[in-house]
């Protein structure tokens, strides 16, 4: 096992070394516009997004339909904290100057909110699409991902997982929802 976790961390720092981040967003500008694609992944836009897109369904489909929506976001949220909890990461060392971090690094759960996130959202304003609500939260996800990489917050690994659990959460949503 730990032979594995050497080789796993020699794959993703050889990753972050090769993306040269720091050039990304040295000017304001750049740093900005990362900033506001990873917000899309953060609890704020889920705990607001997540209200909205319930509210949508709400009268759409009714307050049943609603609750699952509400339900399905709170129970990814819950399954990001169990895995951090379990797992107890450290992230990078040199994340970008300005970006903050407060929990472990594995996974990463700005990846796993935007793909549920956008799930959620597709999901609703296709009329219960579930292959239309993939691909778009597919999409979101990437790009919250990608900025996580970016400020060198996450491990390639993380963001991966990240990825992955929140594809496995929205398919058994779109079961659920």
């Amino acid at each position: 096992m730990d032979k594995l976790r050497a080789a796993l961390n020699r794959v993703d720092q050889s990753v972050l070394d090769r993306i040269g981040t720091f050039r990304l967003v040295e000017r304001r500008k750049s740093f900005v516009a990362f900033r506001d694609i990873t917000a899309l992944g953060g609890d704020a836009f889920l705990i607001v997004g997540g209200l909205l897109i319930a509210s949508m369904q709400a009268v759409s489909m009714g307050a049943a339909a609603a609750f699952r929506i509400v339900l399905f976001l709170l129970l990814a949220r819950l399954a990001g904290w169990l895995l951090k909890a379990l797992f107890k990461r450290t992230r990078p060392l040199e994340p970008v100057k300005g970006v903050e971090t407060f929990t472990s690094s594995f996974p990463s759960i700005h990846t796993m909110n935007a793909f549920c996130i956008f799930f959620a959202l597709a999901f609703v304003g296709t009329g219960g699409s579930s292959s239309a609500a993939l691909a778009v939260s597919a999409v979101f996800a990437a790009m919250v991902g990608s900025t996580r990489l970016v400020f060198r917050v996450h491990w390639p690994s993380d963001v991966l997982a990240g990825y992955l659990s929140g594809l496995g959460l929205s398919l058994a949503g779109s079961i659920f929802l």
